[in-house]
């Protein structure tokens, strides 16, 4: 996994490339809280996540749950298919806040 980091002002957008996995998930944390502590916005792309676990998104949640302490705004954007995908099975769109998304590049059934 590779996370970039950019800042534009106070709001961080961070990058996430490569598998959010239990391999990956406690680097990902820290980085995470790191940044939630120096934001005033989280913005975490996610369209180039090839992998997601059940450690990556316990990760998730608890960058939204430590956000949300601290009244700094968490968005996911540009969702891969597997965030896509994960984030429909476990039903956790409610939970980001997240409108139903599909990805552009998901071919029509």
């Amino acid at each position: 996994m590779q996370i970039e980091c950019e800042r534009d002002g106070g709001r961080s957008r961070m990058t996430v490339e490569g598998d959010l996995t239990i391999y990956s998930a406690a680097d990902f944390k820290q980085q995470l809280l790191e940044e939630i502590d120096r934001a005033t916005a989280i913005e975490l792309q996610l369209g180039s996540v090839e992998e997601l676990d059940s450690a990556g998104v316990q990760v998730l949640l608890m960058g939204l749950r430590e956000a949300g302490r601290r009244n700094v705004p968490f968005e996911l954007t540009q969702h891969s298919e597997t965030v896509f995908d994960v984030i429909n099975l476990l039903g956790l769109q409610s939970q980001f806040g997240e409108p139903v998304v599909i990805p552009a590049d998901r071919s029509q059934a």
